[in-house]
């Protein structure tokens, strides 16, 4: 959910406390040093030992990308409405083609509020690596969503403010040498390898497919309990899983599904079968009766209709727990 609703977070560790930090935009994390001065110098020919940290190595790229997403939908209320939305990334082509569309149904939207961000929010998560840096060096002060001034780059467009969206860090420190490590021809390792985009840009995470739900399921009819047939304002019957955490069976834990004409009472089981491999199109396809029989008959009943110059008789006789009926024309 916080990917698709453009969403992401960080951590601030400080000496008094960590704060977790969510925002929706990378540009309000801040930067390594003061707003004004978080510099990172670049000495890609440094000998020995520097004299502080700094970059190695700074590769820049540019690929290409999805110039242009159209999601659909489907919702029941608004059936011939098809839900298309379009985003485009004008601003960041550059000289990319822009014919490079990319469609996808369903949009995980149901109605236009919702549809227009999800479309935008795609497309930036398709191209979240169209332009990227790739640095090295030995500079452990950066660190994720924060930004940093690179110095001293031989293209003077490439010293600019940049900000890192990913970062690995390695050492090697052999244990056997203990104390002994200082004579040793060995010694420790440290590198640390990042990516980074532009200030300007704006980085969004790449969505994930939601889960899937293989084959149909078995849930319980829920609804108010003073109701013994419950559907709402669309004829939906309310169902509840048995992987719900709050283990109750009540309106508000229930999920809205389309049924069959048959009406199922409160707290029978249904056989649900996912229209969509999301599971936000669902149908019951099968009633499963948990409540035993209404009325119990403790001898043969006879019911004997007149009618066209015949009688029709249905009698029940129930015999060793069972019932049989005979009808008699």
């Amino acid at each position: 959910m916080p990917r698709q609703s453009d969403l992401r977070y960080t951590f601030e560790h400080r000496a008094d406390g960590h704060t977790l930090i969510l925002t929706d935009r990378v540009g309000g994390l801040g930067t390594i040093g003061t707003r004004s001065d978080c510099p990172v110098l670049y000495q890609p020919m440094g000998g020995g030992d520097s004299m502080e940290p700094a970059l190695n190595r700074f590769h820049y790229t540019e690929q290409v990308r999805t110039a242009r997403q159209v999601q659909r939908d489907y919702t029941f209320i608004h059936p011939y409405y098809n839900q298309q939305h379009t985003a485009t990334g004008d601003q960041d082509l550059n000289n990319q083609h822009q014919d490079y569309e990319r469609f996808d149904y369903p949009g995980r939207y149901k109605r236009d509020i919702a549809g227009k961000p999800f479309t935008k929010t795609r497309l930036a998560a398709l191209r979240n690596d169209a332009k990227l840096a790739h640095v090295a060096g030995d500079d452990a002060r950066l660190q994720p969503g924060l930004a940093f001034d690179l110095n001293e780059h031989p293209r003077e467009d490439f010293n600019d403010r940049w900000r890192t969206i990913a970062i690995r860090h390695e050492g090697k420190q052999h244990s056997s040498l203990l104390e002994e490590a200082v004579g040793s021809d060995s010694g420790t390792f440290y590198e640390m390898k990042a990516s980074a985009i532009r200030w300007t840009s704006d980085w969004k995470a790449p969505l994930r497919d939601k889960p899937c739900i293989d084959g149909p399921q078995i849930a319980t009819v829920v609804g108010p309990p003073e109701e013994e047939i419950y559907c709402d304002e669309w004829g939906r019957v309310k169902v509840q899983f048995p992987q719900t955490i709050s283990g109750q069976h009540h309106l508000t834990a229930g999920q809205g599904m389309h049924h069959t004409t048959t009406v199922y009472q409160l707290q029978a089981s249904e056989r649900v079968v996912f229209q969509s491999p999301g599971g936000s199109l669902t149908l019951d396809a099968q009633g499963i009766h948990l409540n035993g029989v209404a009325i119990t008959l403790h001898g043969p009943v006879t019911s004997t209709t007149p009618g066209a110059g015949q009688a029709l008789t249905l009698q029940l006789q129930p015999e060793a727990g069972q019932t049989c009926v005979e009808k008699n024309r």
